[in-house]
């Protein structure tokens, strides 16, 4: 049809998991990752490779979460960028079950200090962009391109 763009998944399958990689750059440019739509998928692919390891025992990963995760027969999800988790928040309050989620989620783009933070979304009454120690559990959700 030549439509495309993000498919967010349901809320309902909203996981929790660090970013991961704490104490480690991942990827390559100045923060490592980057914030552009369109960059989640080298992203997450970058904090694969990586193949690090959770700061708690027990944790997932929020890259490994969202490459195991399959809906409808696809399984090429990812974590969004940042300005693509941005964009994608602006609708989410016109998607089922998303008009009353209040939470963070994890993006695919670290800030500041690559090695110890990433950034996450707040969304509902957290609404807006923050940073987080990459240890720390929040929400993932898995996004693609379609």
């Amino acid at each position: 049809t030549g439509e495309h763009g993000l498919e967010i998944a349901p809320v309902h399958d909203v996981m929790q998991a660090e970013w991961g990689c704490y104490g480690t750059k991942v990827g390559t440019g100045t923060f490592g990752s980057d914030w552009e739509i369109g960059t989640g998928a080298q992203n997450t692919g970058s904090m694969l490779a990586a193949n690090c390891a959770p700061s708690t025992e027990g944790n997932d990963l929020a890259a490994d979460l969202v490459a195991n995760y399959t809906l409808n027969g696809f399984d090429d999800w990812f974590l969004a960028s940042n300005y693509a988790l941005v964009a994608l928040i602006r609708v989410t309050d016109k998607l089922p079950g998303w008009d009353s989620y209040s939470g963070y989620l994890w993006s695919s783009t670290q800030y500041i200090d690559p090695t110890i933070y990433a950034n996450l979304i707040g969304i509902g009454i957290y609404r807006g962009s923050y940073y987080s120690l990459k240890s720390h559990l929040h929400d993932v959700i898995p996004v693609r391109a379609f």
